[in-house]
């Protein structure tokens, strides 16, 4: 199809779009991006659980789940061991620092030095989980995940592969003015995806690490989403209907007979023998294949060369 007989507001629209997509296609790479980041937050944090459980299976530590604290096993009872120990530590629970005579330093609760050498390079007395993960990942986060696993992940992988197929089959369907990715595309972008960013909107939202940037970032994308599929609808729908005019228009000028495709050619190759026919056979062959209306003739044409039945011929 020639894009120069095409109407006016069809180009334009096309020329609209084409962007547009180019934008989707930008806003899936920075989606995708963002994906891999909280994956890597949950991988490091993961690791930083486990291996606070392994020094303190190592270390004779207890995990006591209710403030999730690691403390030394003769400690795992505030009544047991030393009162006057216990009882700082019911103090450090209430988020006073106490001052270690010992070692003279302040300890709060869920952090402090070494209660044999006062080294603060030794293992600490007791710790938190947070603590622990906090210092692993280097403080890459202000706060780690309780799972192994980004809960939803594969329904925000699902949602990543949806809009990339929407966002790609908008620019070639646009680029080539092929109907069907169109339909494909505006169907997605306008009808699947907006419904399903919001979704995601909700699941990030109670991420960690979750700010109100990406709430705002994914609360565009819906309206964005929504808008380029629109557009895109009234591109399909001005499209079919110019290629419905033309076929109509063609049809008729060639039952009108002001409109004919000339058949002259100097060879044909039959199917599936693939011989070649040249002058009488080729005028025999075709005078058969062009009888549309009776059935029995053009079902049995055989090849004037190898007497084989021919079901297509080229020009």
């Amino acid at each position: 199809m020639s894009f120069q007989a095409l109407p006016k507001k069809l180009l334009c629209l096309r020329n609209f779009l084409l962007p547009m997509a180019v934008i989707l296609i930008g806003l899936d790479c920075v989606n995708s991006w963002h994906m891999s980041v909280q994956n890597k937050m949950y991988k490091m944090c993961s690791a930083a659980r486990m291996n606070a459980y392994t020094f303190a299976n190592l270390n004779g530590y207890v995990y006591v789940p209710g403030n999730m604290t690691f403390v030394p096993d003769m400690m795992s009872n505030d009544t047991n061991g030393d009162p006057m120990y216990g009882q700082m530590i019911m103090d450090m629970k209430t988020g006073e620092p106490m001052l270690d005579m010992q070692c003279n330093t302040t300890m709060y609760y869920g952090m402090g030095v070494n209660q044999t050498t006062c080294d603060p390079n030794m293992p600490m007395a007791m710790y938190t989980m947070n603590d622990w993960q906090m210092e692993e990942t280097m403080w890459m986060y202000t706060m780690c995940p309780t799972t192994d696993v980004m809960p939803n992940v594969g329904m925000i992988r699902d949602w990543l592969a949806m809009c990339w197929a929407g966002s790609l089959t908008m620019f070639f369907g646009t680029l080539w003015l092929y109907k069907e990715m169109i339909l494909l595309a505006f169907i997605l972008e306008m009808v699947c995806l907006p419904g399903y960013t919001a979704a995601t909107l909700y699941l990030y939202y109670r991420q960690p690490m979750g700010n109100v940037f990406w709430t705002w970032w994914y609360a565009s994308i819906v309206l964005f989403q929504f808008l380029v599929g629109l557009a895109a609808m009234y591109q399909y729908a001005w499209l079919k209907y110019e290629l419905e005019v033309r076929a109509r228009e063609e049809e008729i000028k060639l039952v009108q007979g002001k409109m004919y495709f000339p058949r002259d050619c100097q060879s044909i190759r039959a199917y599936p023998c693939m011989c070649k026919l040249w002058d009488k056979d080729k005028d025999s062959v075709i005078k058969r294949y062009d009888n549309m209306h009776q059935i029995d003739i053009r079902a049995n044409i055989l090849c004037p060369q190898c007497k084989n039945r021919v079901e297509l011929i080229l020009m």
